[in-house]
């Protein structure tokens, strides 16, 4: 029996366009294949949100199960197709009023099998059963002749012992699915990807077929979702846990292998996978995933962000230029009074290297302009922090006027560092439709700029890598004026948001840690307007980390 996988990019909501590919992989592969699977709620995309409960919603996925239902009849040179495919479906108790998470088999013009997603997981980026209703029947085993077929979706084949992770799950899926006759194991998935998570798939999800001696496919989605970056990597191992083939990471893929009675028996890993797992070259390609998807999906063609001469806004245009390309992509000069000639010479040279357009705003006569209105309104000076917001706020103003006029979107060119600890200013340095570094601390922005850099060409200069971090918002600023040295700073915002620890127990450098747990909640109203943070670690600032504005918490 020869498999087919296809691991499409689908978009949230558009049911007609994500059908609308599948029917188009059905036809390109009737003839060629026994078996066409896609991945995860393929239909209405993942995570669907609260558009769930919409009746036309769930109306228009019912009519796109049909069609595709209609696909797998026998064609008139009487070809047989099964077509698997993950959708909404009608929850265990007959009504529509509340939804599963569920997958179909289809064949011959009929449905023969159905699956309901059992563990609907509420942990981190996870509200599966605000949206479901859990599976609750037997575990789903389809007879396909020689192949008894054992399916579950995503998180049921993620049992893992950890109460600490909301994943302690009573159930066995793929114990039970083996003792129902199940030679295969197939997990339809839409697994966002961050860094660590390829390899917690093979000790997670592949210990199912390892455990049970079954031979596993693993069909993952793959793009962006607004936060979330899908990986795809779709792969089968045979039953004794070796990897036998898996799909390209970042885009769109087939792969095809042939099944014997009770193993997986061939496929081969292609040539095009050439990142390492979770390498920093690997952030790279998945960061231009999520700006490329992100862009394509909210109906935007082009970008605009402000080119500083620092390194992280370095990062980011390079980024959007590997993402879309450099006639997509403007970086904005915006000096200052206090702006040094090496900052703009990088911008400059950086701009042509990559070879996107390159505008110079200076600011200093708006920043007057407004300082000596609310002088006159006050009576004194503008304090010092305030003008420094100040400055932010007009190069804000002018990146969102300049991408009002062009139709284009500001990326946000802010670090996770500087988000956890508040060192950014509202309605300034802040604005823009997505923060796309916004999971990247400080050091980590180093190592991915030379990652980025490297694939472009070698398109930031040395100098951006070795200077000073600074805000240029007065004569001789440092970032290290406000802030710990970066790497105390780093290693605080990893323990303490990443991994939930004790902010006494974790490295703080120069403050204590219990001070800056202090000053990071304290900042959680910036974080709450921040744009959407493209995540790739176990845990970004935004839809992962849920935490009160107006709130008190000592120890």
């Amino acid at each position: 029996m020869r498999i087919t996988l296809c691991q499409i990019n689908t978009t949230v909501g558009d049911i007609r366009g994500n059908v609308g590919r599948m029917l188009t992989e059905i036809d390109a592969l009737r003839s060629e294949t026994d078996v066409i699977i896609f991945p995860e709620l393929a239909v209405c995309g993942y995570p669907p949100t609260d558009h769930v409960f919409r009746e036309d919603f769930r109306d228009l996925c019912q009519e796109a199960n049909e069609r595709l239902v209609e696909a797998s009849e026998t064609d008139d040179d009487g070809q047989d197709i099964w077509i698997i495919f993950g959708t909404m479906l009608p929850s265990e108790d007959g009504t529509t009023a509340r939804m599963s998470n569920g997958g179909i088999v289809a064949h011959k013009g009929k449905e023969v099998g159905f699956v309901r997603k059992t563990h609907l997981p509420t942990y981190d980026i996870y509200d599966e059963l605000r949206f479901f209703a859990p599976g609750i029947g037997p575990a789903c085993v389809v007879d396909m002749g020689s192949v008894q077929l054992g399916i579950a979706i995503c998180e049921d084949f993620w049992r893992v012992e950890s109460n600490e992770e909301f994943r302690n799950y009573p159930r066995d899926l793929g114990k039970e699915l083996a003792s129902q006759g199940a030679t295969h194991l197939l997990n339809l998935s839409a697994s966002p990807w961050h860094r660590g998570k390829v390899k917690e798939r093979y000790d997670v999800v592949g210990r199912v077929g390892r455990d049970n001696s079954l031979p596993l496919i693993y069909a993952n989605m793959v793009g962006g979702n607004d936060a979330l970056i899908f990986d795809g990597r779709s792969l089968a191992w045979n039953k004794k846990g070796e990897e036998v083939t898996r799909a390209a990471a970042y885009e769109e893929d087939r792969i095809s292998f042939e099944l014997s009675s009770d193993d997986l028996v061939s496929g081969s890993i292609p040539a095009q996978i050439t990142a390492q797992d979770d390498s920093d070259e690997d952030v790279v390609h998945a960061l231009a995933l999520g700006v490329r998807d992100f862009l394509r999906k909210s109906g935007v063609q082009s970008v605009i962000l402000g080119l500083s001469g620092g390194v992280d806004s370095a990062v980011t245009a390079c980024i959007a230029t590997l993402a879309l390309g450099p006639d997509k992509v403007t970086g904005v000069a915006m000096p200052s009074q206090f702006s040094s000639n090496e900052s703009f010479e990088d911008a400059e040279q950086m701009a042509r290297a990559l070879g996107i357009e390159f505008l110079t705003l200076p600011i200093q006569e708006g920043v007057d302009a407004l300082s000596s209105t609310l002088v006159k309104e006050l009576g004194r000076e503008m304090r010092g922090l305030a003008n420094e917001n100040l400055q932010a706020r007009v190069r804000g103003n002018l990146l969102m006027a300049l991408a009002n006029d062009q139709q284009a979107m500001v990326l946000n060119t802010g670090n996770k560092s500087e988000l956890a600890a508040g060192y950014c200013t509202l309605y300034g340095d802040m604005a823009g439709g997505l923060a796309v570094i916004g999971d990247l601390t400080k050091h980590e922005v180093y190592a991915i700029g030379r990652a980025v850099s490297r694939v472009l060409g070698n398109a930031i200069p040395e100098r951006v890598f070795t200077k000073e971090p600074t805000a240029e918002l007065r004569p001789g600023q440092l970032d290290s004026d406000s802030l710990p040295p970066y790497p105390d700073l780093d290693a605080f915002v990893e323990g303490y948001i990443v991994a939930n620890q004790d902010p006494g127990k974790v490295a703080s450098g120069e403050m204590s840690g219990p001070q800056w747990a202090a000053q990071v909640e304290r900042q959680q109203f910036k974080r709450a307007q921040a744009p959407p943070v493209l995540r790739v670690s176990a845990k970004a600032c935004g839809m992962g980390r849920r935490m009160a504005i107006a709130k008190h918490f000592s120890r």
